[in-house]
């Protein structure tokens, strides 16, 4: 079995179908907020801050021997600010990946709160107005889905169940094409749901108001997809394999920032935009920058509609009489390759 660890996020791979996501809080340091994680509120009110502090956990396994310890002091991740405002979600969302098919399993304790005492999982997330959630309410004592579309809650679903607080509880939410399947401490709570408004997306930490939760022992066993910029890079870099660094910047979910998305080198993803990024996907412009031996341009890779939906940053060897005319048309055929994988795909850019 192959084993990365990255950013306190370890990912192996169970088989050559499947991959299995364990997050891991030991590696951030208490009061700050785990890395290849952003805060996104849904709904009003004050946003969310979210960090790692040390708590009580017992076991995943039952102790061996009756003498064992029940529970062991570890990182746990809770939400600080307490806004009793009624509709405000603070959520924390994963960035490292977009899940479809999925098993999403994490544990999550119910500590308080007086307006609300909620917590639970967000699962195929597109952005603060569109996701599936399922939560636990120690206060109205009931497990509940929901679909929020464009900002509007659908009906809740789900049975009326003791939910107690000062207790870990394990939530197993499965998702298999478009059936959604939801287990808590290992019972099957209700039937499997059907709903086709989201096919992928991310996964957050979810809680609502002043609620005072905490989670631990979060870990996804699911099929991994190759995203569409990553598609991108690849074909381009290999028809033209000369080209010595290519990187795509896109605008963020949620976000006013771009960002690499996808690159040959895999550090630089994530690395922020400059104005030449910025420059070629709001106003569409080119950029050409000459060094001693080589030459970079960045330029708009456009949608289907005309607009620039993302940059490409390209360096390619320099030579003798380089203008930053032919660095363009040298530069075209590769952004032209990117733009028709993007036009004619049905995927979102991410």
């Amino acid at each position: 079995m192959r084993r990365l660890c990255l950013l306190g996020i370890l990912v192996a791979g169970t088989a050559a179908w499947a991959a299995e996501l364990s997050i891991d809080f030991s590696t951030t340091p208490q009061g700050e907020l785990p890395k290849g994680f952003r805060p996104l509120l849904a709904g009003e009110g004050s946003p969310g801050r979210w960090e790692v502090i040390l708590a009580e956990v017992p076991p995943t396994l039952a102790p061996l021997s009756p003498k064992a310890p029940q529970t062991s002091v570890k990182p746990v991740l809770t939400q600080t600010v307490h806004d009793p405002t009624d509709e405000r979600f603070p959520m924390l969302v994963y960035e490292g990946e977009e899940f479809t098919d999925f098993t999403l399993t994490a544990r999550l304790r119910l500590l308080g709160g007086v307006q609300e005492q909620m917590a639970g999982m967000a699962f195929r997330l597109q952005d603060a107005q569109n996701f599936y959630v399922i939560r636990l309410s120690a206060l109205g004592q009931n497990l509940r889905f929901y679909k929020v579309v464009q900002g509007t809650r659908g009906r809740p679903i789900g049975p009326s169940i003791p939910i107690s607080t000062n207790t870990w509880h394990e939530l197993k939410i499965e998702c298999q094409g478009n059936q959604i399947l939801c287990t808590l401490n290992g019972q099957l709570v209700m039937p499997a749901l059907q709903d086709t408004s989201f096919a992928r997306g991310r996964i957050a930490f979810w809680t609502k108001s002043d609620s005072l939760c905490q989670f631990a022992g979060v870990s996804v066993v699911y099929t991994p997809t190759t995203p569409l910029s990553v598609q991108m890079i690849e074909a381009a870099l290999a028809k033209y394999p000369r080209v010595i660094d290519l990187r795509l910047y896109a605008p963020q979910t949620g976000s006013n920032t771009i960002r690499a998305v996808a690159c040959k080198n895999p550090p630089d993803l994530g690395t922020p935009g400059g104005k030449a990024e910025v420059g070629a996907i709001r106003n569409a412009d080119i950029y050409v920058g000459k060094g001693k031996q080589t030459v970079t341009v960045v330029m708009p890779v456009r949608d289907r509609n005309g607009e620039p939906a993302a940059a490409a940053q390209i360096v390619m060897d320099s030579f003798a009489g380089q203008t930053e005319n032919n660095a363009i048309v040298r530069a075209r055929p590769i952004v032209r390759l990117m733009e028709t994988m993007l036009q004619s795909s049905q995927d979102p850019l991410r």
